[in-house]
C-alpha cells in the first residue's frame, strides 16, 4: 500500500510539474512574440503591470517563510538531480532525459516570466538619451580626491555597526531609493516603473556562501528575494543591499544598479548608507585609475587618512577571506550570461556607471551654460 501511495504521489507531482512547465513555455512564447511585434506596448505591460504584480504576489508568500526561499529551491534541485541519477542507474534513459529537459525548461521559462524580460526594457542611459563618453585620467583623479575628502568628513562622526539590524537598514535603503526614483519621475519625466515596488527582501547568507563564488550578492527571480554574503565588510553591506534591492525593482543592468545605488545612497539621511555608497564609488574610480597608472594610485592611496585606509583594507580583507571555487571560469560564465541578455560588455558592465556619471556631469554642465 505504501509503495502504491508513493508511486501515486510521484505521478501527481510529475503531472503538476509537466503542466506547469507547459504553461510557462506557452507564456514565454507569447511574451517573446509580443515583444517582437509590439515592443512599446509590451514594455508598458511587463514593466508596469505584469512584473510588479507577479513580484508582489510572490514576495508576499516567500517573505513569510522563516528561512530564505533559496534553501527550499536548493532542496528541490537536489531531489531533482537524485531522481535523474536514479533513473539513469535503472537504465530509464528516456525518462531521465525527459526529467532533465523538463527541469531545465522550468528553470529557464520561470526566470524570464518572473523577472528576466526586464532585460527587454530600456536602460537608464537609454531613457535619458544619454551619450556616454569615457572620462580622462584628470577627471578620475579630481573625482576620487573630492570623494576621499567627503568620506573623511562623514567618517569622522560615524561608527560602523558591529551588529546589523537588517529590518531597519531595509527601511532606510528603500526610503533612499524611492526618494531618488520619484524625483527622477517627477522632475525629469523619465517614466521609470521601478518606484512601484516595495518590501523587497534581501537576506544575508552564511559568510563565504557567495564570496567563494566571487560575488557579494545575488537576486533570484524565482524566489522573489535577494541575498548578500554575511562575510562582507559591514562598510559594504548597505551599498550591496541597495544594489540587489534595485534588481528586485526590475533593473537588470549591473551598471544601472550601481549608478542608482550610488546616487540614491549618496543622498540618504543615514550616514552609514552615504558612507557605503561613497566608498563604493571611490573604489570603482580606483579601478579605472589603476588600469592606467597603478603606481600613481597606490602612492596617492598611501596619503589618505589612516581611518579611510583602514576601511579600504578591511573591505579587501573580507573579500579575500574565502578561496574562490570557480576562479577565472566565473567571469566567463557570468559574462556569457550577461551578453546573452543584451549586455554586450559582460562583467565590465559593473564599472560602466563611472562613464555614465561622467557623462551626466557633462550633460548638466552643457545645459547650465546654454
Amino acid at each position: 500500500m505504501s509503495k502504491f501511495n508513493n508511486s501515486k504521489s510521484y505521478f501527481i507531482i510529475c503531472t503538476i510539474v509537466k503542466w506547469l512547465t507547459i504553461l510557462l513555455i506557452l507564456l514565454y512564447v507569447i511574451f517573446y512574440c509580443c515583444f517582437s511585434v509590439f515592443p512599446e506596448q509590451f514594455e508598458s505591460f511587463y514593466g508596469l503591470v505584469w512584473y510588479p504584480k507577479v513580484r508582489s504576489i510572490g514576495s508576499s508568500i516567500t517573505n513569510k517563510l522563516p528561512f530564505p526561499m533559496l534553501y527550499f529551491i536548493i532542496g528541490l534541485i537536489i531531489i531533482w538531480l537524485i531522481s535523474i541519477v536514479s533513473q539513469v542507474c535503472n537504465k530509464m534513459y528516456r525518462v531521465s532525459l525527459y526529467s532533465l529537459l523538463t527541469g531545465l525548461g522550468l528553470v529557464f521559462t520561470s526566470f524570464y516570466i518572473c523577472w528576466g524580460f526586464n532585460y527587454r526594457l530600456p536602460t537608464f542611459v537609454e531613457r535619458q538619451s544619454l551619450v556616454v563618453d569615457a572620462p580622462d585620467l584628470q577627471w578620475i583623479k579630481s573625482q576620487i580626491q573630492s570623494q576621499a575628502d567627503l568620506l573623511d568628513t562623514i567618517r569622522s562622526s560615524l561608527t560602523i555597526p558591529t551588529q546589523i539590524d537588517y529590518e531597519h537598514l531595509h527601511a532606510n535603503v528603500e526610503q533612499a531609493i524611492l526618494r531618488y526614483l520619484r524625483d527622477l519621475n517627477q522632475h525629469q519625466s523619465l517614466s521609470l516603473p521601478y518606484a512601484l515596488h516595495s518590501n523587497i527582501c534581501i537576506q544575508a547568507l552564511p559568510a563565504g556562501t557567495l564570496l567563494r563564488l566571487e560575488t557579494s550578492g545575488v537576486y533570484l527571480s524565482q524566489t522573489f528575494q535577494g541575498h548578500l554574503d554575511a562575510g562582507l565588510s559591514h562598510i559594504q553591506i548597505p551599498y550591496t543591499l541597495m544594489h540587489e534591492m534595485l534588481h528586485g525593482y526590475g533593473i537588470t543592468e549591473e551598471s544601472d544598479c550601481n549608478l542608482i545605488a550610488y546616487l540614491a545612497g549618496s543622498n540618504s539621511e543615514d550616514a552609514w548608507i552615504r558612507y557605503s555608497a561613497g566608498i563604493a564609488w571611490l573604489r570603482y574610480l580606483a579601478f579605472d585609475w589603476i588600469a592606467v597608472d597603478r603606481d600613481a594610485y597606490f602612492e596617492w592611496r598611501s596619503q589618505l587618512s589612516p581611518l579611510l585606509i583602514e576601511d579600504l583594507n578591511d573591505i579587501n580583507q573580507h573579500l579575500r577571506a574565502y578561496t574562490p571555487i570557480l576562479g577565472p571560469l566565473k567571469d566567463k560564465i557570468y559574462g556569457a550570461y550577461l551578453r546573452s541578455n543584451g549586455i554586450s560588455d559582460g562583467v565590465a558592465n559593473y564599472s560602466y556607471f563611472v562613464k555614465v556619471v561622467h557623462s551626466l556631469q557633462q550633460k548638466k554642465s552643457r545645459t547650465s551654460t546654454e
